[in-house]
């Protein structure tokens, strides 16, 4: 009886000290990170956990992935689609296996992303309201929550208009059903993976804008209250570029990945677009560009809001080449401390950057559907000419 209440006063210890970990901030973010760690991503949220459930997790899906990659081996030919089909679903699998191993990785950084994230809200605090900044946080949270269930559910909805449409048009469709049935549960998991990183990019852009704003009231200050403000706000800018390092620690190889796989798969479909157009009609080709923008939307939101994050960031730096050029009658020793804080600014650079190879913005984007266009053209040429040839050799 002793040795059990011994157990339970322990147990009741550990758990209030797991709870006081969770900052206030976390919290109102915990259902979304708790989800994430469900799923093998943000592993490391809870100390306590253990690693088996992580290994777990990954024999299992990666024996899963290696059974099905096994059962679509049968059914290559020499034709050139069912090549092209394997091969991307065996970039999807890697592209999760390895986004699954990158959150192993980085799992004892995700515990300190919150430290600091708490702790430049703190910051913030001192310097504006903090009803403000909770309203902020709220209606963000409330914009995530349905963005990341409609961009779900849309393609979810996607791949059962598009299997139905193959069920309805193709004749031995039982390869191409299950085939996408099986990449759309991949492509689930990599979009969750979109999506938790859309949360960290957003929490770093609320707390720029509000950088911005502090700016813009030190510009109408007089010089004490400037130099005072400006001193607070350099150091809130130094803890969220900080922040932005451990992130980019956390998912620089998640971006290359995701990145080079929607490359691949835009050179991949431009294929199959001609030859639903010869072979298929309408539908099928309609429907493979539905499916494909639905299930690239999780993609291209998390790229619309990288965007936004480099925007505010080139709007901070203007905003205090501005404070610069200010005009300030003052000693030369203030003068010197107010130039050092704004050199921060121009010193540490916030953006996401996929393992220093590129930024993650439009331009990426606008690269590869070039690519894919000048790739589909090419396609639709070679099919002219080989309906041509076949033409004249059968007459």
């Amino acid at each position: 009886m002793n040795q059990l209440v011994s157990w339970d006063t322990t147990h009741v210890t550990i758990s209030v000290q797991h709870h006081s970990r969770m900052n206030r901030l976390q919290s109102n973010f915990f259902p979304f990170v708790r989800f994430f760690g469900w799923l093998g991503y943000g592993y490391s949220l809870n100390y306590g956990q253990s690693s088996f459930r992580w290994w777990l997790r990954l024999i299992l899906s990666t024996i899963g992935l290696a059974c099905v990659l096994n059962a679509r081996i049968p059914h290559l030919t020499n034709l050139f689609g069912p090549w092209n089909d394997f091969f991307k679903f065996f970039a999807y699998s890697l592209v999760y296996i390895v986004a699954f191993i990158e959150s192993w990785n980085g799992s004892g950084r995700l515990q300190d992303i919150w430290d600091r994230i708490e702790n430049i809200h703190n910051h913030m605090c001192r310097l504006t309201q903090e009803m403000l900044l909770r309203m902020i946080f709220k209606n963000f949270r409330r914009t995530y929550f349905l963005l990341m269930v409609s961009v779900v559910l849309l393609g979810i909805f996607s791949m059962l208009v598009h299997v139905t449409v193959i069920a309805n048009v193709i004749e031995d469709n039982y390869y191409k059903c299950m085939y996408n049935i099986e990449l759309a549960f991949v492509k689930f998991f990599i979009e969750i993976r979109h999506f938790q990183l859309i949360l960290y990019v957003n929490l770093q852009t609320i707390f720029l804008e509000e950088i911005g704003n502090q700016i813009d009231i030190c510009a109408n200050e007089n010089f004490l209250g400037r130099l005072h403000r400006l001193h607070s706000v350099t150091k809130i800018y130094i803890k969220l570029s900080f922040l932005n390092d451990d992130i980019h620690l956390s998912y620089e190889m998640s971006l290359v990945m995701f990145v080079s796989v929607w490359h691949f798969e835009m050179l991949a479909n431009s294929y199959w677009f001609v030859d639903s157009i010869t072979l298929y009609g309408t539908a099928m080709y309609v429907s493979q560009i539905f499916a494909l923008l639905l299930n690239s939307a999780s993609l291209i939101l998390m790229h619309i809001f990288c965007e936004e994050l480099r925007n505010v960031y080139q709007l901070v730096r203007a905003k205090i080449n501005n404070l610069r050029l200010h005009p300030v009658v003052c000693a030369g020793y203030s003068y010197q401390l107010i130039m050092c804080c704004t050199n921060q600014f121009m010193i540490r650079r916030i953006g996401m950057f996929a393992m220093g190879c590129f930024e993650v913005s439009y331009y990426p984007i606008v690269s590869i559907i070039v690519s894919a266009c000048t790739y589909l053209a090419f396609f639709i040429e070679i099919e002219s000419r080989l309906s041509k040839y076949r033409s004249t050799s059968y007459n």
